[in-house]
C-alpha cells in the first residue's frame, strides 16, 4: 500500500477498510495469477486508474491508468508507481 499511497499519492489507500480489500486482491491475484484480474483503485464511477497483471509476469501487479487521453503526468505517475510495485519482494 505505501507505493500506491506514498508514490502513487493514492491517498484514499489510507482507509484502513480500503486499504484491506485492495491488499487482500492483490494477494489473491499473487497467489493465483489472473490474465483479467483488475483491482480499481481511484473513484469507481471513473476507474481511471487500476492494478493489473504485469504483462511480463503475471503473478506481479502494475499501475494501468485508463483515461481516455491520458496526460504526460499520467504516464510519469504509472511508471513511478509500476517501478515501486516492481521492487516489492
Amino acid at each position: 500500500m505505501d507505493a500506491l499511497i506514498d508514490v502513487g499519492e493514492f491517498t484514499e489507500l489510507a482507509d484502513p477498510i480500503t486499504a484491506r480489500i485492495v491488499h487482500e486482491s492483490i494477494a489473491r491475484h499473487t497467489l493465483a495469477p489472473d490474465a483479467v484480474w483488475e483491482c480499481i483503485i481511484d473513484n469507481p464511477a471513473a476507474a481511471n486508474w487500476r492494478l493489473r497483471p504485469h504483462p511480463k509476469d503475471p503473478s506481479r501487479v502494475r499501475l494501468a491508468c485508463f483515461r481516455f487521453t491520458p496526460t504526460d503526468g499520467d504516464q510519469d505517475r504509472e511508471q513511478r508507481v509500476s517501478d515501486a510495485l516492481s521492487r516489492i519482494p
